[in-house]
């Protein structure tokens, strides 16, 4: 969606976030999220088959992914987190620390 706004409209948008940011000032709706239940299994309506996801503006996720991105290349540049930390890394979850874990008993077993 933001791909297609026009330049003038990024650049409003940016100009709005950083008087936001100078002012230190949070938007009352920023502090809203609205909670859906997605199925996990498809036409199920038990809710241990749905999966809670939360959705907020198109703004709010634009601001909150400059910071995110800012936060994590300082820590990736400053060694700040652990080789071993998987979460709140680039390309690293729990499937990449899963397989370190097999790689690890591997050798132990071996």
């Amino acid at each position: 969606m933001v791909k297609n706004w026009p330049a003038e409209v990024i650049d409003k948008v940016y100009e709005l976030l950083i008087k936001l940011w100078n002012d230190k000032h949070i938007p009352e709706h920023h502090k809203w999220r609205f909670f859906c239940l997605l199925p996990k299994v498809p036409g199920s309506e038990k809710l241990e088959d749905m999966r809670p996801i939360s959705l907020m503006d198109v703004v709010r996720k634009l601001w909150l992914g400059f910071f995110v991105e800012k936060i994590s290349k300082f820590s990736e540049k400053h060694k700040l987190l652990d080789s071993a930390q998987n979460a709140y890394r680039h390309h690293l979850g729990t499937d990449s620390a899963t397989l370190g874990l097999i790689n690890i008993f591997e050798v132990i077993r071996e």
